[in-house]
């Protein structure tokens, strides 16, 4: 190999990291809001059971 191919190679696999570092991000954010909105729907889930009970209670 000449050490234009190997250049070539080199940042091919420079930009195959970054996209994969790209895509990590993107899976860890989508992981994010999906915790996110798995907390937020307990909290409206415990909102709504507490109304509910003092609305049966009261």
């Amino acid at each position: 190999m000449d050490s234009k191919s190997k250049g070539q190679l080199n940042y091919e696999n420079v930009l195959k990291d970054m996209q994969i570092e790209e895509l990590t991000e993107t899976i860890e954010q989508k992981e994010n809001q999906v915790k996110l909105f798995a907390y937020l729907s307990v909290v409206f889930a415990l909102m709504f059971v507490v109304t509910l009970l003092c609305w049966v209670v009261g």
